[in-house]
């Protein structure tokens, strides 16, 4: 029962809810269930169970407790180290876990932990894992680039197409191209015919591309470690194919360092995560990019975030930095207090309400402890006592605690 819960409860969050731009966040703290405060990865598997590879350890969250996999004295060979730094599935339910040294495998039906055999990954940091459309496992280390069968047999290392350099990252657009994005080495995108790599043209000051995401619309953005943020065209001639925008925050300068990048369902923001925190941004029809102020849904965060990612529900999950995981949730209902200080202003009392009924005519009967039947009309938030009311002055002592009506008589009735 509690195998699918994580995604059920995603569904909850969004289900039944119509389009708007209500945008929401919530703290999941867990620091006291995490091997360590920095949850510097994130993947949610096909059984909804999400995964956060730490800085000591991997995590499985199902939306009530913790369950940890750490080498430790008692288990001392059960990860090759504890600090995650990737995590994907391939498609015989295998969780791969990259870490700074060696690939592990982790079946998601006994969760038995084994390491990557072969000696070209085992003792390398793993930067970067991606599965391909036909099952092929690709694998960035700090300076090379695998290519694994589904049964994990190596089949090529790409040391004759591609400069050594660590890959940062791996993507496959949609599609089906697979891109990979080298350690101040630029961009490189895969030629399945010739079994190697396309190399494009530099840019920037440090041609060191970190993160590539195509949008909805099926343009590339492309997040760069210390060159901002570009719109990549792969089809534009080298003096248009990358095009840099301008992401403001709250520091002085412009930022720099982008490695993170997601976009939502609901409002097709493009949501990109950096040094100083998440930014959000719509691009028109036109081209134009525009920047949307989402800084006052994390005032009460440090903004010291790792990773950002979506899940199928169309949720969005942010790993942070001494504040487990937050999630942002979409078109959730938001709750909104009328306090009423007329009725205080009338009455002396601080209102106490019961019961509530609306009428036909959109007009709210509300009764308030002690001082009986009030009437409030929202669209222009006036508040009338039963008193000011000519059928209804010489009533005395009018306390209400039901109000219904009679669907055979055209009237309400209150007692």
């Amino acid at each position: 029962m509690r195998k699918l819960i994580l995604s059920i409860w995603s569904l909850l969050l969004s289900a039944g809810i119509q389009a708007g731009d209500r945008i929401s966040i919530h703290f999941h703290p867990l620091l006291e269930q995490l091997p360590s405060n920095s949850v510097q990865r994130l993947y949610q598997d096909r059984n909804g169970f999400l995964w956060l590879g730490t800085s000591d350890g991997l995590c499985r969250y199902d939306a009530y407790d913790v369950l940890v996999f750490r080498s430790n004295p008692e288990m001392q060979n059960l990860l090759n180290n504890n600090t995650v730094t990737c995590l994907t599935e391939d498609k015989n339910n295998h969780l791969l876990i990259g870490t700074q040294q060696g690939l592990n495998i982790m079946d998601l039906d006994t969760y038995h932990i084994s390491p990557l055999g072969s000696e070209t990954a085992s003792e390398e940091e793993i930067c970067s894992i991606h599965v391909t459309a036909d099952s092929s496992i690709w694998v960035g280390t700090s300076t090379r680039l695998h290519r694994y069968g589904a049964d994990y047999t190596l089949k090529k290392t790409y040391s004759q197409c591609l400069p050594s350099a660590q890959a940062n990252s791996l993507y496959e657009d949609n599609q089906g191209n697979l891109w990979v994005m080298l350690w101040n080495k630029g961009i490189h995108k895969y030629d399945p015919e010739t079994d190697s790599f396309i190399s494009y043209p530099s840019f920037g000051k440090n041609n060191n591309p970190f993160r590539m995401y195509q949008d909805s619309d099926g343009v590339f953005w492309l997040c760069t470690w210390n060159d901002g943020m570009y719109i990549f065209n792969p089809v534009s001639d080298e003096n248009r194919m990358y095009t840099p925008f301008i992401v403001n925050s709250q520091a002085k300068d412009s930022e720099m360092n982008f490695f993170s990048i997601t976009q939502d369902n609901t409002m097709g923001y493009v949501w990109i995560m950096s040094n100083l925190g998440l930014h959000a941004f719509r691009r028109a029809g036109t081209g134009e990019i525009t920047q949307v102020d989402i800084s006052h849904l994390f005032r009460e965060s440090n903004n010291i975030f790792s990773e950002i990612i979506k899940d199928p529900s169309g949720n969005l999950w942010v790993g942070t930095f001494d504040e487990g995981l937050i999630s942002i949730e979409f078109n959730k209902p938001v709750m909104e207090n009328y306090t009423f200080p007329e009725i205080r202003r009338r009455s002396g009392f601080t209102p106490n309400i019961a019961p509530i009924f609306k009428d036909e005519a959109g007009v709210f009967w509300l009764n308030q402890n002690r001082w009986g039947l009030f009437f409030y009309h929202p669209e222009n938030g006036k508040i009338t006592h039963y008193k000011e009311i000519p059928l209804l002055k010489n009533k005395h002592e009018m306390s209400v605690s039901c109000i219904s009506v009679f669907r055979s008589m055209p009237q309400t009735v209150a007692s």
